[in-house]
């Protein structure tokens, strides 16, 4: 079982909304709901889109837990990722990590996802990453991001 989850609900006006919970503290999370809702939420995508982007970023705070990284300290320290991390961390994007009744087994591997499917999955995390990387830095002001990015 995952240490988070995705909660939907109706806003009283009608609007659907979703957002990732600590599974542990039945807490949201902070800024990956943040992300959600200022760039996509505000950005006009779909209640699918978000639920989407809600459960890749789930599975990303997962590869992130099991392999002990903090995120947020990797960034304000400029660290980032290693190129292994991001080797695994493709690996993991590209499994199926749904929890069905039924399941086919293929000697006891969890099957591949679509490579569309992947695809978002980096793609969600590497807007994330920006996003965060440049929220995190320009918030605190320990970098100049614009400036570094050119350099």
């Amino acid at each position: 079982m995952s240490d988070f989850y995705v909660k939907n609900f109706i806003f009283e006006d009608g609007e659907r909304y979703c957002l990732l919970f600590n599974r542990e503290t039945d807490i949201p999370t902070y800024y990956e709901n943040m992300y959600i809702t200022v760039e996509v939420r505000n950005r006009t995508h779909s209640v699918k889109t978000m639920e989407a982007v809600s459960r890749t970023l789930l599975l990303f705070k997962q590869f992130l837990k099991l392999k002990d990284i903090n995120i947020i300290e990797r960034v304000m320290g400029l660290e980032f990722l290693t190129i292994y991390e991001i080797d695994e961390l493709l690996y993991y994007l590209g499994l199926n990590h749904t929890s069905k009744k039924i399941v086919k087994i293929t000697h006891g591997r969890r099957q591949p996802v679509s490579a569309k499917t992947k695809y978002n999955r980096i793609n969600w995390i590497s807007r994330y990453l920006n996003w965060l990387s440049e929220y995190l830095l320009l918030h605190n002001k320990k970098v100049d991001v614009k400036k570094s990015m050119i350099s």
